[in-house]
């Protein structure tokens, strides 16, 4: 006969009525596990039928603890040696008393245990939750307790006196843990209501509160405007014997014909705990029961070499889902795995020791997903999961090469002027993944996220009725003249890139020339003498109030000169005659800002 002890998820069967009419063995000592790390001595535990397994349920995604007794039916004391084994298929024997345990007659015996095979949690893979130390058993997989007792003459223990118990992780709605209260208070609203109750005669095994989220997935909606999903309340998390609600509200269809869709319900990250079908006007919602199969891809286009993840997602553990791939086109498919009638990856780890010497039980639950390779692919690969007759494909588009035809509009000579706007355009095309963004700059190209190089300013494009593409705002031209760099940089689906540029000459209009010289500048015309003939051919220098030399020029043939774009203030002219024994003259004039020129005559002398 075996102990009867529900744990985890937690159960721990201790009732007197049953045990009033338990017969209870007395000729060896028992192991069994509770989830009370504290239990009474005088607490029998119940014993079950022999060679039954005693199912062990657990909450996914939550660290559970169990902690292991030892009961001496017996009217003498017993040195015992308690062992804890997943069996050999599973990775053998787990952990074991560090030393032989004394149980008094008619007495409970809490025991420690110490792990011989518990490897660390391998490091997290970049972009990956790390996993739980432990040794890894599978759903459903047996663990074992067994009691080696020191007798005169020890005799092998056979299987049927192990104590059974099989680990298993159930949908979180199939126990009574969890109840639903599903409504739409008002069009475009989803209120969903869990609790997450304590049943008097199975105490829960972990009192933590329970993870919950909803989501309304636009892959498995196409109809479902997703800038409509972000007022409500997503995630929550529900304590033991309380409840939350988790509500979407504002929701909008893109397609007035098709107001369907369904929305998922998670707990404890077992995703799809629940689906809900619902239109956002009728209430109650309905809770689907037909099963559930779907294909989800990291993306739909991508660039060669970089892996796709592909995910199956399944709830129908009743017939084999199957992933299969076309790789050429013509929609033959070969099968890449065969998942069986397991519709996620559930993976139990066992480890052992801490505060209070539990054994620690961590179920990490997951679709089934893999990466498929696109190293030298190039084309379109459509993956179909298949369970039963469900059967759903998807896509996905491995693009090598960039946009094409790309040609930019240039802004005409005659209107680039410093500090004007303008409206850029520019055509290109991309006949596999399509044109996703078009970004306008001044300066160099922008990443293909559109993030600006620096010192360069970038323009959103907008697509226009009639395919081509134009900036969103309009470029405003430096405000310096000088050469700058225009362009558009197409970004197809898988985010390769092809520029259109021009170099243009930013200037200034004719009018905003004169306005700056009338309003900053000045001029000086003059004319050197000698007596009164006028001098032609000779320098003349121009020096600032410091004596500083600005400006040189030579007299024209009436002996005329002239300097222009003068800062206003005072100034002197100077002119020597080389020939005539170095005669020179000079004198000191004042230039006014604007288009009258301050007049002056230099007079040379010996």
């Amino acid at each position: 006969m075996m102990i009867r002890t529900v744990l985890l998820a937690g159960f721990v069967l201790f009732a007197s009525a049953l045990q009033a009419r338990a017969e209870y063995p007395t000729n060896r000592v028992y192991a069994f596990m509770s989830a009370s790390p504290t239990l009474n001595a005088t607490i029998k535990p119940v014993p079950s039928e022999s060679g039954i397994a005693v199912s062990l349920p657990l909450r996914p995604n939550v660290e559970q603890m169990a902690y292991v007794y030892a009961y001496n039916p017996k009217d003498d004391d017993a040195m015992v040696t308690v062992v804890l084994s997943a069996g050999t298929e599973a990775g053998g024997e787990i952990a074991r008393t560090a030393q032989p345990v004394l149980v008094p007659s008619k007495q409970l015996v809490k025991v420690a245990l110490t792990g011989r095979a518990a490897p660390a949690a391998p490091p997290a893979a970049a972009g990956k939750e790390a996993l739980p130390a432990g040794v890894k058993i599978q759903d459903r997989s047996k663990l074992y307790l067994r009691v080696e007792e020191q007798t005169d003459k020890p005799g092998k223990i056979e299987p049927k006196d192990y104590e059974l118990f099989e680990v298993l992780v159930p949908r979180p709605v199939s126990g009574s843990n969890f109840s639903f209260d599903l409504t739409v208070p008002r069009e475009g609203t989803l209120m969903v209501k869990v609790k997450f109750m304590k049943q008097k005669d199975t105490p829960l095994f972990t009192n933590k509160p329970a993870k919950i989220r909803l989501d309304l997935r636009t892959d498995l909606n196409e109809t479902l405007d997703p800038k409509s999903i972000n007022i409500g309340t997503f995630e929550a998390e529900v304590p033991l014997d309380g409840e939350a609600t988790l509500f979407a509200e504002g929701i909008t269809f893109l397609d007035q014909k098709r107001q369907d869709a369904t929305v998922s319900l998670s707990l404890d990250g077992f995703d799809r705990a629940l689906l809900i079908k619902t239109n956002f006007k009728d209430s109650p919602p309905a809770i689907l029961s037909t099963p559930f199969v779907n294909v989800r891809l990291s993306s739909t286009a991508q660039v060669p070499g970089k892996p796709v993840t592909v995910t199956v997602e399944s709830d129908d553990e009743t017939n084999d889902t199957i992933l299969s791939v076309d790789r050429i086109g013509n929609r033959t498919f070969e099968v890449i795995r065969n998942y069986g009638k397991q519709s996620r990856q559930k993976t139990i780890y066992v480890s052992v020791g801490g505060e209070g010497d539990p054994i620690k039980l961590v179920p990490v639950v997951k679709d089934w997903s893999l990466e498929f390779s696109t190293q030298n692919v190039a084309g379109t690969r459509t993956f179909e999961v298949r369970n039963g007759q469900n059967r759903l494909r998807r896509s996905v588009l491995i693009d090598r090469t960039p946009p094409a035809n790309v040609k930019l509009e240039a802004i005409k000579k005659d209107t680039a002027l410093v500090g004007s706007e303008h409206t850029v355009k520019a055509t290109g095309d991309d006949d596999e993944s399509s044109i996703a963004n078009v970004y306008f700059y001044l300066g160099d190209a922008p990443a293909a996220d559109g993030k600006p190089a620096p010192g360069s300013k970038v323009v959103p494009g907008v697509k226009q009725s009639d395919g081509s593409w134009a900036t969103r705002d309009p470029i405003r031209l430096p405000e310096n003249r000088g050469e700058v760099k225009i362009g558009a940089l197409f970004v197809n689906g898988v985010g390769l890139a092809s520029p259109a540029e021009a170099n243009i000459y930013v200037r200034e209009s004719e009018k905003a020339k004169e306005e700056k010289s009338k309003k900053t500048t000045g001029s000086i015309e003059g004319f050197v003498f000698q007596s009164v003939r006028p001098q032609p051919g000779l320098p003349v220098t121009l020096r600032d109030a410091t004596g500083k030399e600005i400006k040189k020029t030579t007299t024209d043939d009436t002996g005329k000169f002239e300097f222009k774009d003068l800062m206003p203030g005072e100034y002197s002219v100077y002119s020597v005659k080389r020939a005539d024994l170095n005669s020179n003259g000079k004198q000191q004039v004042t230039v006014e800002a604007g288009d009258k020129p301050a007049k002056v005559e230099i007079s040379i002398k010996r």
